[in-house]
Parts: structure tokens; C-alpha cells; sequence
């Protein structure tokens, strides 16, 4: 009597070869691995390449993407790195340039930009400095001239940086161009450059160059913007510099083309930038001390007079200001020789506004003398 021995893998491959008794009569043989019948004995059938069998198979089974076999295979391999395969694939196929795939893919992946890779590859590699390229690109492409590419990997390139130029295709780093000269159009070559004169400007600083606008200089060559002219000044197109405003007439503001002439009987301060009350001659003798009189009447409601003396020449500033101490307005300035001067106030500020009814302050400056006297304005 035959011993018993338990199924397993190698009585598998031991029953293709031998029948098995059974009650002392021969059974019919198991399918080998990589065959397969009906009914999984014999007569077996070979598998055909892209699928496989294990012992006994009743039928083959497809590979799975990313897998292959030859014809008879008890198992699928994983395709290589490189390549690819879908279900019931007999071999794989070779990715395609600009593409990629790990062992075992069931598809390719495009190369990211920056990036590159030939047929069959199993990973994408980096482009060069002053190389690029776009997403699936089977080859690096140079930086055209004018552009570069400093690091690896660059999906793009980018314009030189001012004052540089590339000359040649595939540059890694933009050259400087040497002093003199600057960056043509196109950024590939260093031409010599003439700087804008005094009074024009240019996006560059060089020609060509455009005037300064009236109320605007460039007192340095090269200029590449236009300043405006500070208050009290004036200019005119193309200026280097801006002119201070002939007395009796004032600019406001900053970037004025021409000075407005102050109204009759007043005059410019000394910033040329609002008109005051021109000085009057003095009507008494220089005091011994400076001195602001007494403002009358007070309270006031349409006009203040007061008295200013001056113990000797000098500058003299004549101001209001309201209880924040706010210039309102300024009554006088400029030089005044020694004497005592008869001054007022029409209640308007330097617009000409009344002003509203409160306490206000008269300032006086000349030299080291300074005062202050309230005035009371009412309806």
C-alpha cells in the first residue's frame, strides 16, 4: 500500500510526472504551473506569453499592467524601469523620450520642466546652468542670447539683469558691461552710452533724453527722473536748476512753472511762498529796546492795529496764530531797518476767510526779540 503524502508545491510538480493512486488505481496527472486544462489535469494546455498559471489551473490568468510573461510562466515579472506594460502584456515597452516610469508602471510620466530624459529611462534628469526646457522634453535647450539660466533645473530663462549682457546662447550668468557703456536693446552686446545732460532725463540716464518739464530740474547728468522745484522757486523747460521768485511774487507749492505777483500793498515773505503786508517806513525813532505795543481796539470785530518797534535793523516776522498755535496768517517779513512800525490785521486768514469768533495771537520775531500779545475777535 502507497503512503499518503500531504498536497504542496512540489507534490505539484511531482503529480505532472507521476499518476496518483488512489484505491490502488491511477488518477489522471495535475496541470503544471504555467498550463492549465478544462479540468486541470491532463491533457494540459500551455499558457500563452502575457498571462500565467499556478498547478491545477483550470485557465490562465492575464498579467497585470505593469507586468509580462513569456508563454508557458507559472508568474508575471514587473516590467523594468524605463518601460511599461498594460494587462496581458507578452513584453514591455520602452517609455518614450521626455518621459519616465519606475519598475512595475503601467504607464509613463512626462518630465517635469527642467527636465529631460531619452527613450526607456527610468527617472528624468536636470538641465544644465543656461539650459531649459519645458514639461516632456526629451533634450535641454540653450538660454537664447540675452537671457540666462544660473541654476540647474530651469524650466525657463530669464532677461539679464540690468546693465548685463549674454552674448552667446546657453549662458549660465549675464556679463556686466564695462563702465561707459550699457546693454543694447536686445541685452547681447555692451554699446557706449552718453549720459543725459544737466536739465534731461531718461529711463536709463542715457540718450536719448528728454527735457525737464517747467517746474522740474536735473541738476546732475545721467538723471534718469526730473525733481520738482521746492516751493518759492520757479523753472522753466530743461532747467538744472530752479530760480527763486523775484520779490513781490510767490509759488506756493512745489513743481510750479511760474510765480504769481502779490496783490497791491502786499509783498513776499521772505520763503517766497505767501504774501504779507508790505512793510511800511517807520513813523517814529528806532527804540532803545524792541517792543510789540498793545493791540487796539481789543476785542476786535474788523480790524487790529498794533505798534512793532525795532531797536535796529534786521529781519522782522509778523505772524498770527490761532489758540493751537496754527499759522493763520503772516503780516509781515523781510528786512526792516530800526524803527517803530504801525501794523494791523484784517481778522482774515492767508486765504482770506473772517475768521470765527475767539482768542487769536499776534507774534512778533525779529533777531533775539521775541513777544506775543492775545486778541479777543468778536461778531
Amino acid at each position: 500500500m502507497r503512503r499518503w503524502i500531504p498536497p504542496g508545491p512540489v507534490i505539484a510538480i511531482a503529480l505532472t510526472l507521476f499518476p496518483l493512486f488512489v484505491g490502488g488505481r491511477a488518477t489522471a496527472q495535475v496541470c503544471s504551473p504555467g498550463t492549465y486544462s478544462a479540468t486541470g489535469s491532463a491533457p494540459c494546455s500551455t499558457c500563452p506569453s502575457g498571462t500565467y498559471s499556478p498547478s491545477g489551473s483550470q485557465s490562465c490568468s492575464p498579467c497585470p499592467s505593469g507586468s509580462y510573461s513569456a508563454a508557458g510562466s507559472a508568474f508575471c515579472s514587473a516590467c523594468p524601469g524605463g518601460t511599461y506594460s498594460p494587462p496581458g502584456s507578452a513584453s514591455c515597452s520602452p517609455c518614450a523620450s521626455g518621459y519616465y516610469s519606475p519598475s512595475g508602471s503601467a504607464f509613463c510620466s512626462a518630465c517635469p520642466g527642467g527636465t529631460y530624459s531619452s527613450s526607456g529611462s527610468p527617472s528624468c534628469s536636470a538641465c544644465g546652468p543656461g539650459y531649459y526646457s519645458n514639461a516632456g522634453s526629451g533634450s535641454c535647450s540653450p538660454c537664447p542670447a540675452g537671457t540666462q539660466a544660473p541654476s540647474f533645473g530651469s524650466a525657463s530663462c530669464q532677461p539679464c539683469p540690468a546693465g548685463t549682457v549674454a552674448a552667446n546662447t546657453g549662458t549660465a550668468s549675464c556679463s556686466p558691461c564695462p563702465n561707459g557703456t550699457a546693454p543694447d536693446a536686445s541685452r547681447t552686446q555692451c554699446v557706449s552710452v552718453t549720459p543725459c545732460p544737466v536739465g534731461q532725463y531718461s529711463a536709463s540716464g542715457t540718450a536719448p533724453c528728454t527735457d525737464c518739464a517747467a517746474g522740474t530740474f536735473a541738476d546732475q547728468q545721467g538723471s534718469q527722473v526730473c525733481n520738482a522745484c521746492p516751493a518759492g522757486t520757479y523753472s522753466v523747460q530743461g532747467s538744472a536748476a530752479c530760480n527763486v521768485c523775484p520779490d513781490g511774487s510767490i509759488a506756493q507749492f512745489t513743481g510750479s512753472a511760474a510765480c504769481t505777483p502779490c496783490p497791491q500793498g502786499t509783498t513776499s515773505d521772505a520763503s517766497h511762498t505767501q504774501c504779507v503786508q508790505a512793510a511800511a517806513a517807520p513813523f517814529g525813532a528806532a527804540p532803545a529796546v524792541s517792543f510789540l505795543g498793545a493791540v487796539r481796539p481789543n476785542p476786535a470785530r474788523g480790524a487790529a492795529a498794533f505798534d512793532v518797534g525795532l531797536a535796529e535793523a534786521g529781519a522782522l516776522r509778523v505772524s498770527v496764530h490761532d489758540a493751537a498755535g496754527r499759522l493763520l496768517r503772516a503780516l509781515d517779513g523781510g528786512a526792516h531797518a530800526a524803527g517803530t512800525y504801525h501794523l494791523s490785521w484784517d481778522l482774515r486768514t492767508a486765504a482770506g476767510a473772517r475768521v470765527a469768533p475767539g482768542v487769536y495771537y499776534v507774534r512778533v520775531e525779529a533777531a533775539a526779540f521775541r513777544a506775543m500779545r492775545a486778541v479777543q475777535v468778536t461778531r
